[in-house]
C-alpha cells in the first residue's frame, strides 16, 4: 500500500490528475454547441467522482438506471430519456450512453453497499488516513512560496512550529482548499487502485484545521530546507552540476571550488580555467569551440582553427537571421508571442544538439534590451498621458446606468514585463463640443465625472467592444464603440445619451455578481457622504472604482472559464432552476471553493476584511464619542500603549491601522441594537438602509457612520453563506490573523 501510494503521489506531483479525465475534456466553452459538449463529457468525467458513487447509497436498493441518472443530473424522472438524446446526438441505447456511470453503480450494487441501511466501515485505517494527509500536503504546497520570515517560523520546534504553521494556512486559504481538494482525489484514486469501496463523503471530507498541522510543518519544513539562503521554497535545492561529485547530487566534487576565496593572481586563474576545460561536465562548450588552453609557461591561448570554425558557425546563423526574423514577424502578426516561443525553442534546440548556449544568450540579451526598450518608451509616453483625450468613445456604467464617455488618458505602467495601463475615462449625461486653448475642439460632459480602470495592453487592443462584457465579463464598467459605430453617436445621427439597465434577462449567476458590484458601489459612494456634509463638491470622490474593481480584476483572470455561467438557461450549474432552487443549491456549499467561484478569497480577504477593518474603527469612535470608556471593568492601557507593550514594531503591520488605535474591552460593549435593521438581502435593500441610516437626526455621523457599516458587514456575511462559504466565513473571522488583527486591551 505504500509503494502504491508513493508512486500516485510522484505521479501527481509531475502530472497533477490529468489522467482521470478522459481524452478531450476541455474546460473553457465558447458557444453553445460547446456546452453540450462540455455537458457530454462531463457526465464521463464525473463517474469517478465520489458525489456520483453516493448516488446509488441516497436512493432505494432497488432504483432504476433511470432514476440515478436523475438523480445525477437534477432531471425529473420523466425526461430523463429525452434529454439523455438532447446531450448524447448519436444512435445508442440509453444504458451504452451512461455506460461509465452505469458501471459505478453496478458495482456498488456488487459490493452489497447500495440503499441507506447499509452499515459500511471506513474505506481507510487510522493509519492509512495519516499518511493520505501527509501525501496530499506534499502535493499541495508544491510551488509555495515561503518569505524568509516564514522559513524562520517553520523551523521552530513544538507548539510554536505548530502554531506558526497552522496561522500560515489561516494566512493563505487557497492552500487549504486545495489540501482538502488533494485529500479528496487521492482518496478516491487510492481505493480504486487498491479495488476497495470508494470512500464516504463523511470520510473523506471531515478535515480539520488540527489535523493539518503536523504534516503541514513537516512539508512546508522541508520545502524550506531545500532552499538556500535567500532564496523561495517551490523547487527542490541542487548545487549546479560542476559543484557536484561524481556520485550526482550531495557527493563531494574532485575540485575544491567552494570556501574562503583564493588570491586572484595569474596563476590561479589560469588554474581555474584548466580545471574547467579538464573536466566533461563542467566544461562550457562554447570554452571548448574557442580551443582555450594553457602553454607549458601558464599563458592563456586560443587556437585559431578552433576560433575560425566558431565563428563560421556564427556566421552561418547571422545569414539565416533576417529570414528568420521575417518568419517570427509574420507569426507574431498572426498569433501575438507565437515569435518569440518560435525564437526561444530554437535557441533551446542549438543548445540541446550542438551544447552551444551562445545562440541562446544572444537570444535572451536581445529579449532583454526589447523589454527594457518598451519599459523607456512607456515612460516617455507618460510625459503626455492625455495625447489620446477624445480618440475612442463608449460608455461607462455607474449604478446601473451606462453614460456617454470618452478616454480622457491613458498611461502604460513601466515595469520590465508589465502588460497593463492606467486609462481613464470621462463621462456624463449630455455631450458636447468646445474649443480647448489651443484652437483644438474636444468632448465634454454634462455632470461629469471621471474612473480610471487598469487594462491589460491585449484587453485594449482587442476586447474593447460591448460583445466582451456580454460574453467573458458582465461586470466590466466600460466598454467603446466601433469606429463607424461612434461616427454616427458623434455626428448627431443616433443620440448619445444615458441607457439604464441591461437590454436582456441575465442568468443567476450575472445577477449576483451585479448585485455585488452594486453592493460595493453602494459602499464606495458612502465613503464621501461624511466629508460631503461638510465640504460639498470638495470632498474626495472615489474615481477607481472601489472594491469592484478587484472583483473586475478576478473576472478578467478567469473570463474564459467563467463564460458558460454568463448563458441564460444553462443547465451547468442549474442555472435553468428557478432563482429560490438555484440559490439554496449554492447554499450548500459544492462549489465555493471550486473553480466556479474564482472570487471566494477575494471576498473573503479583501471585501470581509475591508467591512470588518471599517466596522472596528466606526465602533470605536462611536463609542468613545458616546462615552463607553466609563463600562471598563479594570485600568486599561492607553491602546497604543498596550500595542507597544505586547506587540514589537515588526509585528504592528498585523494590527488594524498597526496598532494605533485598536478595538477595547468597552468599545466593543457599544452595539445601538435599537436601530437595528433586518439583513439586506440585496444591493437595493442595502442601499436603501444607508439612505435611511443618514437621515437619522437623533444620532451623530460617527454613529451613523457604524451603524452604515453594521449593515454593510452583514450583508456580506449573508452573501457568502448564500452561495456555501459558511464554514469558510467562520473559519476566517476565528483565525488566528484575525486574533492579532483586532487585539487590544481587555480583549
Amino acid at each position: 500500500d505504500e509503494e502504491v501510494l508513493d508512486d500516485m503521489v510522484d505521479d501527481a506531483i509531475e502530472n497533477g490528475f490529468k489522467s482521470d479525465k478522459p481524452s478531450g475534456w476541455k474546460p473553457y466553452v465558447h458557444d453553445a454547441d460547446d456546452v453540450i459538449q462540455m455537458t457530454a463529457l462531463k457526465g464521463k468525467t464525473e463517474a469517478f467522482n465520489e458525489a456520483i458513487r453516493k448516488i446509488s447509497w441516497d436512493l432505494p436498493k432497488n432504483a432504476t438506471n433511470a432514476e440515478l441518472v436523475a438523480e445525477l443530473q437534477g432531471w425529473d424522472v420523466e425526461d430523463v430519456y429525452t434529454k439523455t438524446d438532447q446531450v448524447y446526438k448519436y444512435e445508442a441505447t440509453f444504458e451504452e450512453k451512461w455506460k461509465d456511470q452505469i458501471e459505478v453503480w453496478d458495482h456498488e450494487r456488487e459490493l452489497g453497499q447500495a440503499g441507506k441501511d447499509f452499515g459500511r466501515k471506513n474505506t481507510f485505517n487510522g493509519a492509512e488516513r495519516a499518511a493520505l494527509l501527509d501525501a496530499a500536503t506534499e502535493i499541495a504546497v508544491q510551488g509555495i512560496e515561503l518569505t524568509p520570515d516564514e522559513v524562520l517560523l517553520l523551523e521552530s520546534q513544538g507548539p510554536e512550529g505548530q502554531a506558526a504553521t497552522e496561522a500560515l494556512l489561516r494566512e493563505k486559504p487557497g492552500l487549504w482548499a486545495k489540501i482538502k481538494r488533494t485529500f479528496k482525489q487521492l482518496g478516491e484514486k487510492f481505493a480504486r487502485l487498491l479495488n476497495r469501496s470508494p470512500p464516504t463523503g463523511q470520510e473523506l471530507g471531515n478535515i480539520e484545521m488540527g489535523d493539518l498541522a503536523e504534516p503541514l510543518l513537516g512539508a512546508l519544513h522541508d520545502e524550506a530546507k531545500s532552499v538556500p539562503s535567500g532564496g523561495k521554497a517551490g523547487k527542490p535545492y541542487a548545487p549546479p552540476a560542476e559543484l557536484q561529485g561524481p556520485g550526482g547530487p550531495g557527493t563531494e566534487p574532485e575540485i575544491e571550488l567552494g570556501g574562503k576565496p583564493t588570491p586572484m593572481t595569474r596563476t590561479n586563474v589560469i588554474r581555474a580555467f584548466n580545471e574547467v576545460l579538464k573536466s566533461p561536465t563542467a566544461a562550457g562548450t562554447t570554452a571548448k569551440d574557442l580551443g582555450l588552453s594553457r602553454s607549458a609557461a601558464e599563458m592563456l591561448w586560443i587556437s585559431k582553427a578552433s576560433l575560425q570554425e566558431w565563428l563560421a558557425k556564427q556566421g552561418a546563423g547571422i545569414r539565416l537571421a533576417p529570414a528568420i526574423g521575417f518568419l517570427t514577424n509574420w507569426l507574431d502578426s498572426l498569433a501575438p508571442g507565437a515569435g518569440n516561443f518560435i525564437n526561444m525553442g530554437m535557441a533551446g534546440l542549438d543548445v540541446m544538439t550542438s551544447g552551444d548556449p551562445w545562440g541562446a544568450l544572444v537570444y535572451g540579451a536581445t529579449l532583454a534590451y526589447g523589454k527594457f526598450a518598451e519599459s523607456r518608451q512607456a515612460i516617455l509616453e507618460a510625459d503626455i498621458p492625455d495625447k489620446v483625450y477624445g480618440t475612442r468613445f463608449g460608455y461607462v456604467r455607474d449604478g446601473d446606468t451606462w453614460y456617454p464617455a470618452t478616454i480622457s488618458s491613458k498611461e502604460k505602467h513601466s515595469g520590465l514585463f508589465a502588460k497593463s495601463s492606467n486609462m481613464v475615462m470621462r463621462y456624463g449625461t449630455d455631450m458636447i463640443w468646445s474649443t480647448d486653448g489651443q484652437g483644438n475642439y474636444r468632448p465634454e460632459f454634462i455632470n461629469a465625472k471621471t474612473r480610471e480602470f487598469i487594462v491589460g495592453d491585449d484587453e485594449f487592443s482587442k476586447w474593447t467592444g460591448k460583445d466582451y462584457n456580454d460574453t467573458y465579463n458582465p461586470m466590466r464598467d466600460w466598454y467603446f464603440m466601433s469606429s463607424d459605430d461612434a461616427l454616427s453617436f458623434v455626428s448627431g445621427d443616433q443620440p448619445f445619451v444615458p441607457i439604464e439597465g441591461s437590454a436582456h434577462e441575465e442568468p443567476h449567476y450575472t445577477k449576483m455578481l451585479n448585485d455585488w458590484r452594486l453592493a460595493l458601489d453602494a459602499s464606495r459612494d458612502y465613503k464621501s457622504e461624511p466629508g460631503k456634509a461638510s465640504l460639498g463638491d470638495d470632498a474626495y470622490e472615489d474615481m477607481y472604482g472601489g472594491l469592484s474593481r478587484g472583483l473586475d480584476r478576478v473576472l478578467d483572470e478567469n473570463a474564459q472559464s467563467l463564460a458558460p455561467y454568463y448563458v441564460p438557461d444553462n443547465e451547468i450549474l442549474g442555472l435553468h432552476l428557478s432563482a429560490s432552487d438555484w440559490h439554496e443549491s449554492m447554499a450548500k456549499g459544492d462549489y465555493f471553493s471550486g473553480y466556479e467561484f474564482p472570487m471566494s478569497d477575494y471576498l473573503l480577504n479583501t471585501v470581509m476584511q475591508t467591512q470588518l477593518d471599517s466596522l472596528y474603527r466606526t465602533q470605536f469612535t462611536a463609542a468613545t464619542e458616546a462615552g463607553c470608556e466609563r463600562y471598563a471593568t479594570e485600568d486599561l492601557m492607553e491602546g497604543a500603549e498596550w500595542t507597544k507593550k505586547h506587540f514589537p514594531p515588526e509585528n504592528r503591520a498585523h494590527m488594524l491601522d498597526n496598532g494605533a488605535r485598536p478595538p477595547t474591552s468597552w468599545s466593543t460593549l457599544y452595539l445601538d441594537t435599537s436601530k437595528d435593521l433586518p439583513i439586506a438581502q440585496t444591493a437595493e435593500e442595502l442601499e436603501e438602509q444607508l439612505h435611511t441610516i443618514e437621515q437619522y437626526d437623533d444620532r451623530s455621523q460617527a454613529q451613523r457612520s457604524y451603524l452604515v457599516q453594521k449593515a454593510s458587514t452583514r450583508y456580506w456575511m449573508n452573501q457568502l453563506a448564500s452561495i456555501g462559504g459558511t464554514n469558510e466565513l467562520n473559519e476566517f473571522l476565528f483565525s488566528a490573523h484575525n486574533s492579532i488583527r483586532y487585539a487590544g486591551p481587555g480583549l
